[in-house]
């Protein structure tokens, strides 16, 4: 992991403005080799806050080398801490690593102390992201059993790091605590496991429903196809066209995985006596597979 982090010279992963210390999207994109479209992807559906949002992330655009103008986001250390929570392995870890010293340094080079920007713990601004992480993986959960494991989580995490509250977490564990919160069972404490097989039952009723939200997603990802919604958003600012248009190009696997049932789910809605949806239409193009043609 060392020759890693010090193979790469992680200060040109950080800028400095206005006496902030920030990194932008396009260079975390750059040090963690991936398309950049895909990290703002990952920034726009990130589940929290506004207020987090607002505080940690900037709407900015930048022109590529043909002078097109294309979006991109300037964040905080914090920003950048719960964006990067998901990105996994050894390489992924000691860039991580590199990224906070480069944080850190910069910050001691516009005379700020290093407490100022990352504390020996992690303090209400650390906790603040680790709430977000909760808050991501109840979402999982029946409302009911979302703030049981609020409280559940929060007393693992003073087990797992031997402090007598959160925010005493040492600062440069905060990403090892977000791993916790991310890797932690559900299954079993707060949702049932399936029967042996992991099969369920679906009446003849919900195979039908099943059908009928299959055939709404399809013509959802052919507008989506031909109109590309989420361009759309990026030209007009819109957030929610463009998540709009990032979820179903996202969701196109999962269709593709239940399209393989089509035949056998469109014979229980005819049974029902209930016609229509994308079966019907695609066997007027006498077109049987559109599924392999979805980008997913």
């Amino acid at each position: 992991m060392n020759n890693i982090s010090t193979a790469i010279d992680f200060s040109k992963f950080v800028e400095a403005k206005n006496g902030n210390v920030f990194t932008t999207s396009i260079l975390v994109s750059n040090a963690f080799g991936r398309l950049h479209k895909d990290v703002l992807r990952s920034i726009v559906s990130l589940d929290c806050t506004s207020y987090f949002i607002e505080r940690n992330f900037t709407l900015n655009e930048y022109k590529d080398t043909i002078g097109r103008k294309l979006p991109a986001y300037e964040m905080t250390k914090d920003g950048f801490m719960f964006l990067v929570m998901g990105f996994t392995g050894k390489k992924a870890a000691a860039i991580k690593e590199g990224y906070i010293n480069a944080f850190n340094s910069m910050a001691e080079q516009l005379g700020k102390s290093a407490q100022t920007i990352v504390e020996d713990i992690i303090g209400t601004a650390g906790v603040n992201v680790l709430n977000n992480v909760i808050h991501q993986k109840a979402l999982r959960l029946p409302a009911e059993k979302q703030r049981s494991f609020a409280c559940t989580i929060k007393s693992r995490l003073r087990g797992r790091f031997n402090v007598a509250r959160v925010e005493q977490i040492p600062s440069q564990e905060l990403a090892e605590a977000c791993n916790f919160i991310a890797a932690y069972a559900l299954e079993g404490e707060y949702i049932e496991r399936l029967a042996d097989g992991g099969s369920i039952t679906l009446s003849e009723s919900e195979a039908s429903h099943l059908y009928s939200l299959m055939s709404h997603f399809f013509y959802l990802h052919e507008l989506n196809a031909k109109h590309r919604i989420a361009t759309i958003g990026q030209k007009l600012g819109s957030k929610p066209l463009l998540i709009m248009g990032e979820r179903i190009s996202e969701a196109g696997w999962a269709f593709q995985q239940l399209d393989k049932r089509r035949d056998e789910l469109y014979k229980i809605r005819t049974k029902l006596g209930v016609k229509g949806g994308y079966s019907e239409l695609l066997k007027g193009r006498l077109f049987n597979d559109y599924s392999k043609g979805f980008a997913v």
